[in-house]
């Protein structure tokens, strides 16, 4: 499962696996939480500040510099997402 989050001004957030694509949202029936509690919101963003401290950034180099077994891996895996 992937989650998205997003942080809007320190003011609202929203949570959830959905795209916002026809696909998450009308046949995959997957679905956001919306929160406007500011110590909730507080929460979230200090967790997504670590994250990012945490993080590592990938240069264009390093991403096509990529084996072919992986990208292979990727391709499938783009190509039977549609399938969950």
């Amino acid at each position: 499962m992937q989650s998205k989050l997003i942080l809007v001004d320190g003011e609202c957030v929203t949570v959830g696996t959905a795209n916002f694509d026809i696909r998450s949202l009308e046949i995959n029936f997957e679905a956001n939480a919306f929160l406007y509690d500011q110590v909730q919101i507080g929460l979230l963003e200090s967790q997504y500040v670590t994250d990012l401290k945490v993080s590592k950034l990938i240069q264009y180099k390093q991403f096509i510099k990529k084996s072919f077994q992986r990208k292979l891996l990727e391709a499938v895996g783009r190509f039977v997402s549609p399938l969950q």
